[in-house]
């Protein structure tokens, strides 16, 4: 056989023919279809050694300083191995050698640290998320095995994860990768990251939230927020305030503002499309969930104060009273801090509990709670007497007034408000008098009904109240234990009677609109009644909406029995708090 006599030309180095190198690297110079069966019959499933040999060149280089070698990389990357080994019209066992240069490029990340850049190749990428997302898929355990390998190697090398991240989530990646794939791999990663890591990896996921190309809906937008939402919440779940050793400014510097910016202001945001209310409720939300994470420990106190420091609000549309009662209570936080200066040890901890239950009612009155705007009164007036000692004129008890606040935080189904009242409490424990006591003790007496949730809950429904007084029967058939009721079946009788009036109620609308009668009230009927002729079609349509606005009152309509039933698990739910 003769060869010719200079197959890399004049200097012999195969890395200057690329597309030759990538041919011989194949082992096919003929088109992909031609002997087919015999290529395969002879393949071989082990990486050729001569692969390694081509890397270590560029592995030298980069160790030298040769500042062009990892251009010279991309390029021999994307012709060897992107557009040879995993082209649409490559066959399986290429791709599997695919693969096989891929993991060991992974593995040995601490020599390839440099080229790995080039290494997450779109077609690779594709081909890697194709074969992931179904399990028939031939190379699905060559696919799952790299995925393994990545997961080995940010973990073992974190100051990967931006790098590795931003290839999966962009680009051919996907930014929901986890759920296309089925796996946790981004979840992990997020995991590991940590320091400036984690600073760039926020801003990683940030950017294709905030601007998202080729959007055909605001649904679309809203699907990839509320995705960022979960991942960013992932992270800062992930943080242990205790832990000193783990480097955790990025929570201050970049995860919560991030989320206070997205939920809050609107200036110096960009967003295509713009940010929907639900999106920004939605922020708040894993806001919340942030927070109840990170206060689990009191040296997480100041992380809401600092951020309400910070954030704009303009997003937010107050009118003057409710942004007068945020400023005033903002001031008189900020007079806590000041306090925690000069403070001793024990007084310091109070201190500190107080401003932060004032920068957590202070969010609840940027997210509209309704009642936000007194709570901060009575705030107020804790404030003037524990920490001030001026004396009140009516001489009420403060503490009493303390614990109602905390009883309300109690009672709600938020876990971070819940945690919040724990702390304070525990901070002004010694505070507490007698009387104070004795409204914690008395919830524990409380009936476990729709009464009991109004005395509770000092609930006014004039409608709901009036109800009860007339049908007399829900409520005091919950007050005696469950197995009671279940045992004498009186409370099902008592919403079976109050479904039996809704449904005379309905049947008594039908037949007013229908102009028609039951057929046990034809005696009563008129015998001169009107003819059936036909309606018109203005009748018609006039009778359709007379019978939707029917059937759409009783659809909302209080489920008597099901209110009971809510009003019994809240009490219970306070009591076992």
């Amino acid at each position: 056989m003769k060869f010719p006599p200079k197959p890399w030309g004049t200097s012999g180095n195969p890395l200057e023919h690329l597309k030759s190198l990538g041919k011989a690297l194949k082992e096919s110079s003929s088109p992909e279809g031609e002997g087919q069966a015999k290529q395969t019959g002879n393949w071989n499933p082990q990486l050729h050694f001569v692969w390694g040999m081509i890397v270590d060149q560029y592995v030298a280089g980069a160790r030298s300083g040769d500042e062009d070698v990892a251009d010279e990389f991309e390029k021999f990357w994307k012709v060897a191995v992107d557009e040879n080994l995993f082209s649409a019209s490559a066959s399986r066992e290429r791709k599997f050698w695919g693969f096989l240069l891929f993991q060991k490029m992974l593995t040995d990340a601490s020599d390839y640290k440099e080229l790995l850049v080039s290494v997450f190749s779109p077609n690779l990428v594709r081909c890697l998320i194709n074969h992931m997302s179904q399990e028939d898929r031939f190379l699905h355990r060559a696919a799952e095995k790299s995925l393994r390998t990545v997961q080995q190697m940010v973990e073992a090398h974190p100051h990967t994860i931006p790098t590795v991240l931003s290839k999966l989530i962009g680009g051919n990646g996907f930014y929901n990768f986890d759920q296309v794939t089925k796996t946790k791999t981004i979840d992990k990663m997020l995991g590991w990251a940590s320091g400036k890591d984690a600073e760039a990896v926020v801003e990683i996921l940030l950017k294709p939230a905030l601007k998202i190309e080729g959007c055909e809906s605001d649904k679309d937008a809203e699907t990839r927020r509320q995705c960022f939402g979960d991942y960013l919440l992932s992270m800062i779940r992930r943080v242990n305030v205790t832990d000193e050793s783990v480097d955790a400014t990025w929570v201050k510097t970049t995860g919560l503002p991030t989320f206070g910016r997205l939920a809050y202001s609107k200036k110096h945001l960009k967003c295509k499309p713009e940010l929907s209310e639900a999106s920004r409720t939605m922020f708040r939300g894993r806001l919340t969930s942030a927070f109840a994470h990170l206060i689990s420990d009191p040296k997480g106190f100041s992380y809401p104060i600092e951020l309400l420091q910070s954030v704009k609000t303009d997003a937010v549309e107050m009118d003057d009273e409710v942004e007068a009662a945020k400023e005033k209570a903002l001031a008189t936080m900020e007079k806590l801090l000041k306090k925690t200066k000069k403070a001793t040890e024990s007084e310091k901890i109070s201190l500190e509990a107080l401003a932060l239950l004032y920068a957590l009612v202070i969010f609840q009155l940027l997210n509209g709670e309704s009642d936000a705007a007194s709570v901060l009164d009575e705030l107020k007036l804790c404030y003037d007497k524990l920490i001030r000692g001026k004396e009140d004129e009516e001489g009420q008890d403060v503490s009493q007034v303390l614990v109602e606040i905390l009883l309300s935080l109690m009672s709600r189904s938020s876990l971070l408000l819940r945690k919040v009242a724990q702390h304070v409490f525990t901070a002004f424990a010694c505070e507490i008098t007698a009387e104070g006591l004795a409204l914690m003790t008395d919830v524990l007496s409380a009936s476990e009904s729709a009464k009991g949730q109004q005395a509770l809950f000092d609930q006014n429904d004039d409608e709901e109240h009036d109800h009860d007084d007339e049908d007399g029967s829900d409520s005091d058939e919950l007050d005696s234990d469950v197995e009671m009721i279940s045992a004498n079946g009186d409370a099902d009788d008592a919403a079976g009677d109050g479904e039996d009036a809704d449904m005379a109620a309905l049947d008594k609308a039908l037949a007013a609109a229908l102009d028609t009668h039951r057929l046990d009230e034809d005696a009563a009927a008129e015998s001169d009644s009107e003819s059936d002729a036909d309606m018109s079609d203005s009748e018609m349509l006039q009778l359709d909406e007379k019978l939707v606005e029917i059937f759409a009152a009783r659809k909302k309509a209080p489920n008597k029995k099901q209110e009971a039933k809510d009003a019994r698990a809240n009490v219970v739910n306070l009591k076992n708090r």
